[in-house]
């Protein structure tokens, strides 16, 4: 059996199970390349309406696979009413064999890059409504750069559900995370941002950028390493 993240311990869903086999054949059918589901949980069906309500964690080997995870997302949502409640997209770094990870020697430390194409398509899963009851976002361990970061955090801005947005380990410097924290500090219902595991100068930062600017949020916790 396939390593579900998310059904751990005592926690054997057989509809999760199910869902979760059945996503992980069609991503390998359908030739969604450089892409696996790490983990899913169907947290609700409705009968009703067919719809299924999920939190999900997907691994992109490169952007070419965070390419082919927004358009594996976008089909699903449409074409099988599956909707995205939390979803974690981070960079992977392992390379599969059989049912165990191993690191080639060339991949040992790489980094994920991701440019502007691939931030554009997560970004258009927002603005085209794929993840328009998303409670929790989390982008992490890429390689991003500032202008092609922002694509994405700017279709974030606004956004009325999200509670959580994480984007660890994505290379974000002092100013970078100032701008994101500056784009997202109205968010109405957002409770934590978490830019964790990156360079930002942590204690200068605090002085410089979070207590004369973003401080007045009681409700709103900012995590910086």
């Amino acid at each position: 059996m396939e390593f579900n993240s998310y059904l751990q311990g005592g926690d054997k869903c057989p509809d999760s199970k199910q869902l979760f086999e059945s996503i992980q054949k069609f991503i390998v059918q359908e030739n969604y390349a450089e892409l696996r589901v790490r983990g899913l949980k169907l947290v609700l069906k409705d009968d009703s309406s067919q719809a299924q309500y999920v939190e999900a964690e997907f691994l992109c080997e490169s952007e070419q696979g965070l390419l082919n995870l927004c358009k594996f997302l976008e089909f699903v949502n449409n074409s099988h009413k599956i909707l995205f409640v939390k979803i974690h997209i981070s960079g992977d770094k392992h390379v599969k064999h059989s049912n165990t990870y191993i690191y080639l020697p060339e991949q040992l430390g790489s980094d994920i890059q991701v440019l502007g194409d691939g931030t554009t398509a997560v970004a258009k899963l927002f603005f085209n409504g794929v993840f328009s009851i998303l409670t929790d976002f989390k982008f992490t361990d890429f390689k991003t750069e500032p202008f092609s970061l922002m694509i994405l955090v700017d279709s974030l801005i606004g956004n009325p559900n999200l509670l959580y947005i994480e984007l660890s380990r994505d290379f974000i410097d002092d100013e970078t995370a100032a701008a994101i924290i500056q784009r997202l500090y109205g968010n109405p219902r957002l409770q934590k941002i978490n830019l964790d595991g990156n360079p930002i100068s942590t204690g200068l930062f605090k002085e410089q950028y979070i207590r004369p600017y973003f401080s007045t949020r009681k409700d709103l916790k900012i995590l910086l390493g």
